[in-house]
C-alpha cells in the first residue's frame, strides 16, 4: 500500500509540474512574439496552430507507442527532451530569430506531448491499484484544473520578474523535476496482483458456501 501511495504522489507531481511548464512556456513565447511582431499577427497564429496540427498528426503514433513500449521510460525520455527543448529555446530569447526558434520549439514540444500524454494515461494501470484508480483520476484532474487556472498568473509573474529567458529556464526545471519523479516510480508487481485476485476468489467461494 505504501508503494502505491508513493506512486500516486509521484504521478500527480509529474503531471502537474509538466502542465505548469507547458503553460509558462506558451505564455512566455506568446508575449515575446506579440512584442516583437505586433505588425505581423500571423506569426502568433502560426505558433498556436502548429501545436494543434502536430498533435493531431502524432497522437495515433504516440498512443500505439504507449501500448507497445516501456511506459516509464517513455515518460522519462519525453520529459527530459522537453527540458532540453526549453533550455535550448532560452538562448534565443533576445535573438532576431526568436520567432523561428519558439515556433520550432513549440512544434517539437507538441511532438513530445503526443507521446507523453497517452503514455501517462496508460501507465496508471501499472502503478496504481485498480480500486484506487477512480480516486487517483479525480485528484489528478482536480489538481490539473487548479494548475490550469493559476498557471497563467504564475507565468505572468515569472516573465515580469525573471524575463522570458528565465521563464524558459524555469520550464526546463519543471520538466526535469517531472522526469526525476517518474524515475522513482515502482510498478505494482504481477505477483501482488495475482495474490489479490486469489484472495478475492477464496472470499467469493466462502460466501457461496455459506449461502
Amino acid at each position: 500500500m505504501r508503494k502505491e501511495r508513493k506512486n500516486e504522489s509521484l504521478l500527480w507531481f509529474g503531471k502537474w509540474t509538466s502542465k505548469l511548464g507547458n503553460i509558462v512556456f506558451d505564455y512566455a513565447n506568446s508575449v515575446s512574439i506579440v512584442g516583437a511582431f505586433s505588425h505581423a499577427p500571423w506569426v502568433l497564429a502560426l505558433y498556436q496552430s502548429s501545436e494543434t496540427l502536430i498533435q493531431i498528426a502524432f497522437n495515433l503514433i504516440g498512443g500505439a507507442k504507449a501500448d507497445s513500449g516501456s511506459r516509464k521510460k517513455i515518460l522519462i525520455v519525453t520529459d527530459i527532451l522537453a527540458a532540453v527543448i526549453c533550455f535550448a529555446a532560452s538562448f534565443f530569447a533576445a535573438s532576431p530569430h526568436m520567432a523561428e526558434a519558439v515556433i520550432a520549439a513549440n512544434a517539437l514540444l507538441a511532438v513530445v506531448y503526443a507521446f507523453n500524454s497517452p503514455t501517462y494515461r496508460s501507465i496508471v494501470r501499472e502503478m496504481i491499484d485498480g480500486e484506487r484508480i477512480g480516486m487517483f483520476n479525480s485528484v489528478s484532474n482536480g489538481g490539473g484544473e487548479i494548475v490550469k487556472i493559476a498557471g497563467p498568473m504564475a507565468a505572468m509573474l515569472l516573465v515580469r520578474w525573471i524575463g522570458v529567458r528565465g521563464a524558459l529556464l524555469f520550464d526546463a526545471l519543471t520538466f526535469l523535476l517531472s522526469a526525476a519523479s517518474e524515475m522513482l516510480l515502482i510498478p505494482i508487481s504481477e505477483t501482488q496482483k495475482k495474490t489479490k485476485e486469489k484472495k478475492n476468489i477464496f472470499r467469493d467461494r466462502a460466501v457461496l458456501v455459506k449461502q
